[in-house]
């Protein structure tokens, strides 16, 4: 849902938005918060990356942690 959302201000910008997710494993906390968290570090990816360029999300597992990487 965050890269659809940034997709408008990607394009303008001449950026590609990647995905790279693998099954991560449930994490609990705050979904707002959580959201909130994301759509920062999206925004401020789109914000500083050059031009034609691209921003990759990732996410996996790694033991019984979840890693998100933007």
């Amino acid at each position: 849902d965050a890269a659809r959302q940034a997709e408008p201000v990607a394009a303008a910008r001449l950026l590609r938005i990647r995905l790279a997710l693998d099954a991560a494993p449930t994490v609990r906390g705050d979904a707002e918060a959580l959201r909130t968290l994301l759509d920062n570090l999206v925004e401020n990816a789109l914000k500083f990356a050059p031009e034609g360029s691209e921003v990759l999300l990732e996410a996996h597992a790694e033991g019984a942690e979840a890693v998100l990487r933007v």
